[in-house]
């Protein structure tokens, strides 16, 4: 079987390009044939090549237009996937092409663009991320550790949290390697996740979960989340705490849930890996692959 995976077009480092990277492996762990359009920029929707494959999936929508839609339906049907679907703008750009394709997929249910919308939700690498020891490890380096951008909230709420708790890891920079990241989720007690890149500086303001909520139990470490839209659909039983938009009144809630945890290793070593259980039978991007191949082809 053979996959083209379409990137966004954007060129340079974004989630949607990031997210096609994942489905790539995805694909080729299931047995198929990839090859990719646009992966290192952008592309002009009248001349952009076209291979011969079964079936072909744009990662975000972006840079989809009628004309080039027609084009790759003449060799295969088109599958597009879409995780940005709470912000304004970008809904502009994928509402006229979204009945277009041959199935569009959202990261969200509280998406508006109508019932022929199907539901995915992201999910997890895990060559990228996965435990580094046979079982969980209770002596790890770090109480609590947030990965992240720079957002005012996250930063206010790192700041006093670290004062609190002075084994942390906190880091705000991009070019922080999945290597690196694995390596701190494994030797992390808790992993905090309060407010998420794509919510910005409001808690919980996204509609759909992003890809940390998956890539940190896939490295089977214990993880607190925000409680957004869509948590309890892909992670029934996680740890999660009502979104709080005063930093200083937040880090009174996770403080009290941070320190239960620490305290309480046989239950957070439970946590840990029932949540990294459930995201290897069903939130890999193996599963998100073969569930295009299933429903599209």
């Amino acid at each position: 079987m053979n996959i083209a995976v379409m990137y966004s077009g954007v060129g340079g480092g974004n989630g949607a390009d990031y997210v096609a990277d994942f489905l790539v492996n995805g694909f080729r762990e299931v047995g198929a044939d990839v090859c990719t359009i646009g992966k290192f920029g952008g592309y002009d929707a009248k001349t952009v090549n076209i291979p011969d494959v079964d079936l072909i999936v744009h990662s975000s929508g972006f840079n989809l237009t009628p004309s080039l839609i027609n084009r790759l339906q003449q060799t295969a049907p088109v599958a597009m996937w879409t995780h940005n679907d709470e912000i304004g703008w970008w809904k502009s750009l994928i509402a006229p092409v979204s009945k277009l394709v041959n199935a569009h997929y959202s990261y969200t249910k509280a998406h508006t663009y109508g019932n022929h919308v199907r539901y995915m939700p992201l999910a997890a690498d895990n060559r990228q991320y996965f435990p580094m020891y046979d079982k969980y490890e209770d002596n790890k380096v770090y109480d609590v550790a947030l990965i992240g951008a720079k957002r005012q909230w996250r930063f206010d709420f790192t700041e006093e949290l670290g004062k609190r708790f002075p084994r942390h890891f906190f880091s705000y920079t991009m070019s922080l390697g999945s290597s690196k990241i694995n390596d701190v989720y494994n030797h992390t007690k808790v992993v905090v996740a309060p407010v998420q890149d794509c919510d910005e500086d409001a808690p919980a303001s996204a509609w759909g979960c992003p890809c940390r909520t998956f890539d940190v139990p896939a490295s089977r470490c214990c993880q607190i989340q925000v409680n957004r839209g869509g948590l309890n659909d892909v992670y029934p039983g996680c740890i999660k705490i009502a979104p709080i938009e005063d930093v200083m009144e937040a880090i009174e809630v996770w403080e009290k849930q941070i320190h239960y945890l620490i305290d309480h290793s046989n239950y957070r070593a439970d946590v840990a890996e029932f949540d990294y259980l459930h995201t290897i039978n069903n939130h890999l991007y193996k599963h998100r692959a073969e569930q295009f191949i299933r429903e599209v082809i």
